[in-house]
């Protein structure tokens, strides 16, 4: 059993050195972690996307910049690029999200999908119930 008392789960991905906490992650967002899609490293060059946004709370530690190429003609995302700071899980959850946006010849910009981008990383998400959902940076 851990703090929680739940039973324990093998192999535990994370222990909180002050409270024992464990930590589980899915292999899905272990994989974006160590392998982040979409990663811009640098500043883009001017004129390469035609929407960007920030979002987050330094204070809280969690900030994402995105920047996105968005078809004028079917307002689909065509490309997104971002740059989080943050812990494992708000890389991970954003790079998913990057991912999603953009697959199948994007998302409208609209964010009429968001409820599929949301419901889908909620499933592929584990984490301990006291972490913040670092998700919610890309809703």
């Amino acid at each position: 059993m851990d703090n929680l008392g739940a039973p324990a789960r093998e192999p535990v991905d994370v222990v909180n050195q002050h409270t024992g906490e464990r930590w589980y992650y899915s292999d899905i967002v272990k994989e974006h972690f160590f392998n982040p899609r979409n990663l811009l490293l640098d500043d883009p060059k001017d004129g390469e996307f035609n929407a960007s946004g920030i979002v987050g709370s330094p204070a809280c530690g969690d900030v994402m910049r995105i920047w996105m190429k968005i078809d004028p003609d079917t307002e689909r995302v065509k490309d997104l690029k971002w740059r989080t700071f943050g812990c494992g899980s708000a890389i991970a959850a954003t790079s998913m999200f990057s991912v999603m946006v953009t697959e199948d010849g994007g998302l409208w910009s609209g964010w009429g999908d968001c409820q599929t981008v949301k419901s889908t990383v909620r499933f592929w998400w584990i984490r301990p119930s006291t972490k913040p959902p670092t998700i919610i940076l890309g809703e």
